[in-house]
């Protein structure tokens, strides 16, 4: 049975001032029932584990309050539990229990003789809610193992897979590395580039970080293109040196001219600030003259960003990124240009300096 601030509530009648929480009530329990049938199992997520002694070692009894406090339609309310109709003392509610033990870690709910209480747990308390307790569910565990392998499998291949673009060019294997934030890339053995890409790409798919495997699939998809690529690599080599720098304080990044000045080139959001190696490299994609800027500040006026020009490309391509990157590696600007117009700026740049 159950109560709200003191009233019974009649889960059989969708009529009257509680006809939504009937409402509610009805499609968690139809969802339950079509998911699991009879019985839903719910364990704590305190898992067993095994002793000092080798024995293992069940959860400790935990214990679930059955007179909670809800946020409901018109403010808080105070929700109660009782598998019987409790006694009324001093117009207070007064059930036999306040409260139902939970042995081993687990609890088996029958949607059948006690869909109340499922609605109650599963629908209202805090205990669920937080993840104290969570539905066992076979189905979506192997789901997820499958998954898990799956994306696991992926990112296997494209590391190591004989077909791979990072095994044949090592060139971009140091820049997917650095991209990865993996310092000094250029200096690694291939093997050691290769195990380090893996275990940082995994470790950002199990923290459930904005980046993951589907993302670093993504960057070996699209590295035909190269600028992104060459410009996380560069902001990489950039931080490892000491050149750009965040300032914490100001969320600010900085170019550091390693003789005593700074210049401020963005301004990071507070719901960027995990991210903001990120927003740096996007940022730098759109402005060209933040890129010369951390180019001269390195000393890399002269250096050509992405090798040789292949001038038939520039006057065939219809790629659009193609272009831009050769325009960047000339140091020209991009702002609001067409593709013929940098096709156009790229053809005389490169008459002039031959």
């Amino acid at each position: 049975m159950l109560y709200v601030n003191g009233k019974f509530l009649n889960l059989d009648s969708a009529s009257g001032e509680n006809s939504h929480l009937v409402t509610e009530y009805q499609a968690l329990i139809k969802k339950l029932r079509n998911r699991f049938g009879r019985y839903v199992t719910l364990r704590n997520k305190r898992e067993p584990k095994v002793n000092a002694t080798g024995l293992l070692e069940q959860p400790p009894n935990s214990t679930i309050p059955l007179r909670i406090s809800v946020s409901g339609k018109n403010g808080k309310e105070e929700w109660l539990y009782a598998e019987v109709a409790p006694e009324t003392k001093d117009g207070v509610l007064a059930p036999d229990t306040t409260q139902k033990i939970v042995r081993y870690g687990e609890l088996t709910i029958d949607l059948e003789n006690e869909p109340d209480f499922a609605y109650f747990f599963i629908g209202k308390h805090s205990m669920f809610e937080k993840g104290i307790f969570y539905i066992l569910d076979e189905e979506a565990m192997e789901d997820q193992k499958a998954d898990e392998r799956t994306r696991e499998a992926q990112l296997t291949q494209a590391i190591y897979g004989e077909n791979s673009p990072l095994v044949v060019d090592k060139t971009l294997l140091v820049l997917v590395a650095k991209r990865w934030g993996i310092a000094n890339a250029e200096k690694m053995a291939k093997s050691t580039i290769q195990n380090r890409l893996f275990e940082n790409v995994w470790e950002a798919e199990n923290k459930k970080a904005d980046r993951g495997v589907s993302e670093f699939l993504a960057d070996i998809k699209s590295s035909n293109d190269g600028d992104k690529l060459k410009i996380a690599g560069i902001v990489r080599d950039a931080i490892d040196k000491g050149i750009l720098i965040f300032d914490v304080a100001d969320k600010y990044w900085k170019i550091n001219y390693q003789d005593g000045t700074y210049r401020d080139v963005l301004n990071i959001s507070i719901s960027d600030l995990h991210r903001k190696d990120e927003a740096l490299i996007l940022y730098m994609q759109s402005d060209n003259h933040l890129y010369t800027l951390l180019r001269s500040a390195m000393g890399k006026e002269g250096e050509d960003l992405v090798g040789s020009i292949d001038i038939d490309k520039v006057r065939t391509t219809e790629d659009f990124s193609i272009l831009r990157t050769y325009a960047r590696s000339l140091d020209i600007n991009l702002f609001k240009k067409s593709k013929d117009t940098l096709r156009q700026e790229i053809l005389e740049r490169i008459q002039q300096t031959t």
